[in-house]
């Protein structure tokens, strides 16, 4: 049956998105909104013995996390999302710049896990597009994936390079480098509304 199944089976052609709209938005935070709170309820129910599946599950969910940052903020051509850019240095630079969380993902994750961050808030983490030079020197200080100071995530861009004059949001404003991660969450919550619009 199987064989003849096989043999019969023609690979369906999935429909493109050729537009991004309000909808696609909302269609995408509300599936990995649920699978990611399914994931965390699952993970709470882990006990310590059950090791690998608090891995996988883990590592899981900073996927999801990634892919919403990836679709619904670096690619999101309709709605201007609060994020941050190297200027100066990358117009200056000959490579491309790179997609960086300012305050790191592999600490937002546990974070979340720990109940701390919510799903909302590491879907709005602080990312910067940031010039390979910078990049080099958060790698050069051993700040990849840690940073000095939770709180005030831009220690992590101060201790390594100037950030005045260089990183601004996508409305040209500098940054406040005194702010917190609070105040950065603050900044998104007309950006969560419009993708939890069921459209």
């Amino acid at each position: 049956m199987n064989k003849q199944l096989l043999e019969d089976w023609v690979e369906p052609k999935k429909k493109r998105v050729s537009k991004r709209t309000q909808q696609v938005y909302a269609q995408l935070y509300s599936v990995l909104h649920s699978q990611i709170t399914r994931e965390l309820q699952d993970y709470q129910n882990t006990t310590a013995e059950e090791n690998i599946k608090r891995i996988e599950l883990e590592r899981s969910i900073n996927h999801k996390i990634r892919r919403f940052h990836e679709y619904a903020i670096k690619e999101n051509k309709q709605f201007p999302v609060v994020m941050y850019k190297e200027v100066n240095q990358l117009e200056k630079s000959s490579k491309n710049g790179t997609f960086e969380h300012v305050f790191p993902m592999s600490i937002a994750c546990k974070l979340l896990l720990d109940g701390i961050f919510t799903i909302d808030q590491v879907f709005t983490i602080p990312i910067c597009y940031l010039s390979q030079e910078s990049d080099q020197k958060l790698r050069d200080a051993g700040y990849t994936k840690t940073t000095p100071d939770k709180t005030h995530f831009w220690k992590r861009y101060t201790d390594c390079f100037d950030v005045d004059g260089e990183i601004f949001d996508l409305q040209g404003n500098p940054v406040d480098t005194t702010e917190t991660i609070w105040d950065h969450f603050e900044k998104y919550t007309d950006f969560l509304a419009y993708c939890k619009q069921k459209g």
